[in-house]
């Protein structure tokens, strides 16, 4: 006898004295039970492997499908922008690649710090906060209503004093304050 199934010969039993009130008319020895037992799990099993099969076959058919209706989805969504923002697409359209060369096209961390680079005025490049004005017009045609966006990008003393006191971290950690442990009095009854 399988040991797994020998240790489960308790519960069985108990489970059929317990049925026995709800159904009388079963009247099996647990020796007789185990083959069924044995049997209805390799029946499931098998079961569960057509299931698998049967959905395996139904996502192969469907992610053709799938990519059609993603790539009709990118295309109307690019028309659209086309049509309403075409400003928007400007960068994406750009074939300048700077870190492909390097073997960095798919690093997210490159281009963090790529970024982080130019957006800060105090960096190397003598681009000032030119670069940081622009990113400030761009997000303020994103978010339309958000007008600090837009006074920031503006060519103004006020605004360009408050863009040199920017800093520009890639990749830093914010350590988040602990959280309070709540104290609750007790009363002694």
């Amino acid at each position: 006898m399988d040991a797994a199934l020998e240790q489960l010969l308790p519960q069985v039993g108990d489970a059929l004295a317990r049925d026995r009130t709800e159904l009388p008319h079963i009247d099996t020895s647990l020796s007789d039970l185990l083959p069924m037992v044995r049997d209805a799990l390799a029946r499931d099993e098998a079961a569960s492997g057509e299931d698998d099969e049967r959905i395996a076959t139904h996502v192969a058919d469907l992610i053709p499908r799938l990519r059609e209706r993603i790539k009709r989805a990118h295309t109307d969504a690019r028309s659209r922008i086309e049509r309403d923002q075409p400003w928007a697409l400007v960068p994406l359209d750009w074939n300048l690649d700077l870190l492909s060369p390097f073997g960095k096209a798919r690093s997210e961390v490159t281009h963090t710090q790529c970024l982080a680079y130019l957006l800060d005025h105090r960096a190397a490049h003598g681009l000032g906060i030119r670069v940081l004005k622009e990113f400030f017009a761009l997000l303020g045609r994103l978010v339309p209503g958000e007008d600090v966006f837009e006074r920031l990008s503006k060519e103004a003393e006020e605004s360009n004093e408050r863009l040199r006191h920017v800093h520009v971290y890639a990749e830093r950690c914010v350590e988040t304050p602990a959280p309070r442990q709540l104290f609750l009095p007790v009363r002694d009854n």
